[in-house]
């Protein structure tokens, strides 16, 4: 671009052309020279010097060899467009070719995912710039926003790109980190709490428990500090395994911390999926059957209270239940109506 910008200058466009055409097969030149192998984004690159080169000779109008960095950052563009759409097949390519086959959980593969759409904006903010520039401003303006302009926004992008990073960094030493795990349950990653419930949709684990006693089924009425379903009837106990716990452990410390259960049995039910509109769950659910003392946390429950079978059917759909509670409900409802009319 450099050369074209001097030689138009100095000879004007025919020559500018003909010698920014010389210098990109030179490049090619010296690259297969050195490393004994064609670059393909050297290729690539000067076959657009060439076929927009040659358009711009053939109509003596430079326009269409100008457009060539226009027309690079566009397909960068789709580039970072497909990254973003199908983030985990790019990864993967790009590890596989660079990163000697490294593997990413499914949260560093989140954060490079928000990394490359903040990428995308910027680019199409630029490219933009670019045709505009092209199009209507002068050549010095468009050498200008080839050059220093292109170093600058990319610059100033991961100048506070890293300034964010940084942020987030010190933040995330407080947070809670859970497991993060495939469908079957398997630990495959870890995240922060903060993450997991950011709309990333990262699958984690976490834990229900059914308490019965004389054929009702107790419901937790969620604090209205929650920041998701506030002030609704819930399942007896729920709550997140983080990254030190077992199921089992995790499903003791909740019980203890919201209802002061110690001493209880739990019997596995079943395990689904919950897609919420901030985050996505592995569900273990369990139930016992339990006569004791119920305490409640009031950091975490408003109150609670043992439900009929009747009741619980007459007040499904009037939300006045959490969805998550319904559909686990319609779950196991054959399940547990044995114990709720015994």
């Amino acid at each position: 671009m450099f050369i074209f910008i001097i030689a138009d200058e100095i000879w004007g466009t025919k020559v500018g052309l003909l010698v920014a055409l010389l210098v990109g097969v030179l490049e090619l030149g010296w690259e297969y020279y050195r490393n004994r192998k064609i670059e393909k984004f050297v290729l690539i690159d000067l076959c657009l010097i060439i076929s927009m080169g040659l358009v711009s000779l053939w109509l003596e109008n430079d326009l269409f060899f100008k457009l060539k960095p226009a027309v690079i950052s566009t397909i960068l563009l789709i580039i970072l467009g497909v990254a973003v759409m199908r983030p985990q097949m790019m990864i993967q390519t790009i590890g596989a070719r660079y990163l000697k086959e490294q593997v990413f959980n499914p949260y560093q593969t989140w954060i490079m995912q928000k990394s490359m759409r903040n990428l995308w904006v910027v680019t199409l903010i630029y490219t933009i710039t670019l045709f505009a520039v092209t199009i209507w401003g002068s050549t010095l303006w468009w050498g200008f926003t080839n050059g220093p302009g292109f170093m600058i926004i990319y610059g100033l992008y991961f100048l506070i790109e890293f300034y964010i990073k940084k942020s987030q960094q010190k933040r995330l030493v407080k947070d809670e980190w859970l497991p993060l795990v495939d469908t079957k349950g398997q630990h495959i990653g870890e995240a922060p709490r903060s993450a997991v419930h950011n709309r990333s949709f990262l699958l984690h684990p976490v834990v229900h428990l059914h308490v019965i006693n004389n054929g009702q089924l107790y419901l937790q009425k969620r604090s209205l500090k929650k920041l998701i379903q506030p002030g609704k009837w819930d399942t007896s106990v729920g709550g997140h395994v983080n990254v030190t716990q077992s199921i089992e452990q995790a499903l003791k410390q909740e019980a203890f911390e919201e209802l002061g259960i110690q001493q209880f049995i739990a019997v596995p039910i079943c395990t689904y999926q919950w897609r919420s509109k901030v985050e996505e769950e592995l569900v273990f659910v369990f139930k016992t059957n339990y006569s004791g003392q119920i305490t409640t946390n009031p950091d975490e429950i408003e109150t609670g209270k043992f439900w009929s079978f009747v009741e619980l059917e007459s007040t499904i759909g009037k939300n006045l239940l959490t969805p998550n509670f319904e559909y686990e409900y319609n779950l196991i409802k054959e399940h547990l109506t044995n114990y709720l009319t015994h």
